[in-house]
């Protein structure tokens, strides 16, 4: 029950699946091959849990911002939802990058905001070749808006 002046809503859906996440570098919009890829995901209404896990398989050289896309749902058109919602992590060869991941409004894509810095964004470059990477996150999607 609801409290006084409040209202209630029922849960209108529960959902489990998987995805299939695409890494991007921004410089050229070009995709960063990624293999042994584990990614799933829950959906109960609106709220979005994504959990991934891949290496990337290339050694191409890219410049860009890193962008992960592909996310199973579109992100909320709210300002109140955008947000960074989760962590991944990058393990490297000498040095891991610790990232908050920002999923904006009305996207399938995410960006890793690098933990401790003002703005730096996570390069492409960053992202090792054969090296692993692991993020979990959540969101809300359009469901609604």
């Amino acid at each position: 029950t609801a409290q006084s002046g409040g209202t209630s809503q029922t849960l209108s859906s529960y959902e489990e699946g998987t995805w299939t996440p695409v890494m991007r570098d921004s410089a050229a919009n070009q995709i960063i091959a990624i293999t042994s890829t584990t990614a799933n995901y829950t959906k109960i209404g609106r709220l979005v849990w994504v959990n991934v896990e891949t290496t990337r398989n290339t050694s191409s050289t890219f410049s860009g911002t890193l962008t992960l896309t592909g996310l199973p749902f579109s992100t909320s058109a709210k300002a109140s939802y955008s947000a960074n919602n989760g962590t991944a992590w990058f393990d490297g060869t000498g040095t891991d990058d610790v990232t908050t991941i920002h999923a904006g409004r009305t996207t399938t894509s995410a960006l890793f905001k690098k933990v401790g810095e003002n703005s730096s964004y996570l390069g492409s470059a960053e992202f090792e070749s054969q090296r692993p990477f692991y993020a979990s996150f959540w969101y809300m999607s359009t469901d609604g808006d």
